[in-house]
């Protein structure tokens, strides 16, 4: 009995030992059975958050799409703050126009010198009409006036004022990169009306230069400041005639004569109004229609005063 007992005792305790020895058999077990996914998961980690060289090709993409969607978008923005931005201009030197008219018996700036000393041949006078302020520019021609004798200089003393933000020049006649670098002022007085082809004209050489206030027709749409930019230039004796865009232009700067202005984008520019307003205006269906009579007054606005 004694034997058996401990027979007993020796099975119980080796029933024991192998009661405890099994789960850490199986840990094994399964140690030994799952060694893949450990090695996965290590080397996760060690990846971290790296890229595949797909997935960096999609994110490319991906932004690159965004970019070509977005560009259009800011293009518009930029042109719309360059527009707001002109009229903004207009709208100070109106207010300096304005107080030289009231200053000077209800009267216009004149064109040129030789408008009020007889004598004085056009071509050697200041032209007073194309800048009527500013800041002294790259060109040193005799009929640029000095800032100092600019007739709107001191109501309008900030020279920015005069400085048209897409002003890319005008090409065809060497004013580059800017007019307002050039000369000194992206604006002009409506006074000449450049390739006289206005015979209906009350008066085409001065229009609306040393005029009184009631000589005008109809101040909300007769143009009195206006960008060089949009407006037709040509010889006063032939049919030669070109304009450039600056607003939201294709080729700005670029002079586009009448074989190819159908191929040419828009035109726009932002005009003051004799009665102090300013704004937008789209003169591409006028231009292309007829670029020598570009200026042909429509519902929108007035460049000249017909003849009676």
């Amino acid at each position: 009995m004694l034997m058996n007992s401990n027979s007993q005792d020796w099975g119980s305790e080796r029933g024991r030992e192998a009661t405890i020895a099994a789960p850490v058999s199986d840990l094994a077990c399964l140690a030994v059975t799952f060694p893949s996914s450990r090695r996965v998961g290590d080397r996760r980690s060690a990846r971290g958050c790296a890229f595949t060289l797909i997935e960096l090709l999609v994110v490319i993409a991906i932004i690159a799409i965004l970019v070509a969607l977005l560009l259009p978008a800011l293009g518009r923005a930029k042109q719309k703050a360059q527009i707001v931005k002109c009229i903004s201009n207009l709208h100070q030197i109106g207010i300096g126009l304005k107080m030289y008219v009231d200053e000077n018996g209800d009267t216009f700036p004149p064109a040129t010198a030789s408008q009020l000393a007889q004598g004085i041949s056009d071509w050697s006078s200041f032209r007073h009409g194309d800048v009527l302020g500013g800041i002294e520019g790259s060109l040193r021609f005799s009929w640029i006036p000095p800032v100092t004798n600019r007739l709107l200089s001191s109501y309008v003393p900030a020279g920015e004022a005069f400085h048209c933000p897409p002003d890319r020049g005008l090409l065809d006649s060497g004013q580059a990169p800017t007019v307002f670098e050039s000369v000194g002022c992206s604006y002009s007085f409506n006074h000449l009306l450049h390739a006289n082809f206005y015979a209906n004209a009350d008066d085409s050489v001065n229009n609306l230069a040393l005029k009184r206030e009631n000589w005008v027709p109809d101040p909300a749409l007769f143009i009195s400041i206006h960008e060089w930019g949009a407006y037709p230039m040509g010889d006063r004796y032939s049919d030669v005639c070109s304009v450039a865009g600056w607003h939201e232009a294709s080729h700005p700067g670029k002079g586009f004569g009448r074989a190819d202005i159908k191929d040419a984008g828009k035109f726009v520019a932002p005009v003051l109004f004799v009665d102090g307003h300013s704004q937008r205006c789209d003169f591409t269906p006028s231009l292309r229609k007829d670029l020598l009579h570009g200026l042909e007054p429509t519902k929108d606005w007035i460049w000249y005063k017909p003849q009676k």
